[in-house]
């Protein structure tokens, strides 16, 4: 790490210590009768203490000692001058210095969410390691039982811990921290220019159907895939050969779209979900060999040809198609709990194609679902240190592949599992009256990988608080995508942030 690491260190946290001293007046603050903003100012510093990451080294450095150095500063701002009629606007900026930090970090593109050069429909201005941006754009207008929402926003179906089961509408920038945050994907979903409505259906046939409603949105065009880490970063999660050339494949001007009946039967609340998505996760398709003297490799020796050869492959986003379901349940007493499932089935999931490695994509059916359990518990007495009440929270996933396992590819070409399986542990306990909380999440893959997130926040007042928490990562599972392949990615955080 470079010694003006050290000192930047020195300097900025006193700083925040002084300034933490002055309180402002309000949470949100108004400016009019109609119009207010709220929003927050934050640094987070994350330190590495784990391995070096392998798929960086390819660049001769020794290990890293951040794995994120960044500030933010998010207002958010609300225009509603009647009850029928509101624009909100949630304007970031943010600056990375990672790699200004900390010798052992080669430069890296902190900021890639990105479209063409003419396409001003991102409302950004970015370079390496700074980006402001019109994150969240919209308009809410209410007609009596219809509600509609038009502009940049985030759709939200979805309610699982650490999984995205029918929240699948928004894609996620994981370029600088994973689902690492303790907020998950809160704010690391990418919203889209969407049009999205619901109607509450109070005249209809089905006497013992209460609260019944239709909801729908359309994205016209704003298609945007999950955003990893670059080559370079710290959480950089791929290592591709340098004979390997990639076309990404734009799915940028067509359509996504999704509808959503729920209603009340009895005690359980229910939702019907159909969405028509282009998948998160690429696939690589082989499309030839390209004349490559630098990086390139004789493919075609056994042929003759002693040319060095590039292989050419696209990675592509396919069409998918989710058919959901989600249930909610009360249990009254002595159980005092909410059972939650969703499911989703996507007939039509792409994998790779086993038999002919790069030159295919395979279509496969797959079934995923998870089962919560909700219960605020008193687990410390009330007298020791102010204890509240403690939400527990308990939570099993599967994924069920259908047919032969053998016959498709993960990620990352690996072996394919026809199930997998994880089960979710989380709490959080206020402490001092809510001044103070601990919590900890624990995810285990029964195939033997785990992650454990603990955390601890300390509330100054109405406007400060305090966050250290860290992300260990380890098991015997290391294939693409399970905790144990992210095993050099274990990190100690700490955050400062202002909220008003």
């Amino acid at each position: 790490m470079k010694k003006r690491t050290y000192y930047s260190i020195i300097f900025v946290l006193p700083l925040l210590v002084i300034i933490s001293g002055f309180h402002l007046a309000n949470a949100e603050i108004h400016l009019t009768d109609n119009l207010s903003f709220a929003g927050f100012l934050r640094y987070e510093l994350g330190l590495h203490i784990a391995q070096q990451n392998p798929n960086n080294a390819q660049f001769g450095r020794d290990n890293n000692d951040l794995n994120l150095a960044r500030s933010f500063f998010q207002m958010e701002w609300t225009y509603k001058p009647c009850t029928n009629f509101k624009v909100y606007s949630n304007i970031r900026a943010t600056a990375d210095q990672t790699y200004r930090w900390d010798d052992e970090i080669v430069k890296y593109n902190a900021f890639p969410v990105d479209v063409p050069s003419d396409d001003w429909t991102m409302l950004k201005a970015s370079k390496d390691d700074y980006r402001l941006e019109i994150w969240e754009l919209y308009a809410d207008f209410n007609f009596g039982d219809l509600w509609l929402r038009l502009g940049k926003q985030q759709i939200v179906w979805g309610e699982m811990i650490g999984a995205r089961i029918l929240d699948a509408a928004n894609s996620l920038d994981q370029s600088w921290n994973f689902k690492f945050e303790p907020e998950e994907f809160e704010n690391i979903r990418i919203p889209n220019w969407s049009i999205r409505g619901s109607y509450n259906i109070k005249e209809h046939p089905f006497s013992w159907i209460n609260d019944l409603n239709i909801e729908a949105y359309l994205n016209p065009g704003d298609v945007v895939p999950t955003i990893d880490p670059e080559l370079g970063a710290p959480f950089n999660l791929r290592a591709f050969p340098s004979f390997l050339k990639i076309q990404e494949k734009d799915n940028r001007g067509k359509m996504e779209y999704g509808v959503r009946l729920g209603g009340m039967i009895g005690g359980v609340y229910g939702t019907l979900n159909y969405m028509h998505l282009y998948d998160d996760s690429f696939q690589f398709k082989f499309r030839g060999f390209t004349p490559d003297f630098v990086n390139g490799r004789p493919f075609l020796a056994g042929m003759g040809d002693m040319t060095p050869y590039a292989m050419v492959v696209s990675s592509e986003h396919k069409a998918i198609d989710l058919y959901g379901l989600s249930l909610n349940y009360a249990l009254g007493y002595p159980y005092d709990a909410v059972i939650t499932f969703e499911g989703a089935w996507v007939p039509n999931q792409p994998y790779g194609d086993a038999r002919s490695a790069l030159s295919a994509i395979r279509d496969q059916g797959t079934w995923k679902y998870a089962i919560r359990i909700d219960r605020l518990t008193q687990i410390l007495p009330k007298q020791f240190l102010h204890a509240s009440m403690c939400n527990l929270q308990f939570q099993f996933n599967q994924t069920v592949v259908e047919g032969d396992e053998k016959k498709v590819l993960g990620p990352g070409s690996a072996d394919f599992d026809k199930t997998s399986e994880t089960l979710t542990f989380q709490f959080k306990q206020p402490l001092w009256h809510g001044d103070y909380y601990v919590a900890s999440q624990f995810i285990y893959d029964t195939h033997d990988a785990w992650l454990i997130k603990p955390q601890f926040r300390y509330y100054h007042g109405d406007h400060w608080y305090f966050d250290i928490y860290a992300v260990f990562l380890a098991g015997s599972e290391k294939r693409p995508a399970r905790f144990g392949s992210v095993y050099w990615g274990d990190t100690l955080y700490g955050r400062i942030t202002l909220q008003f």
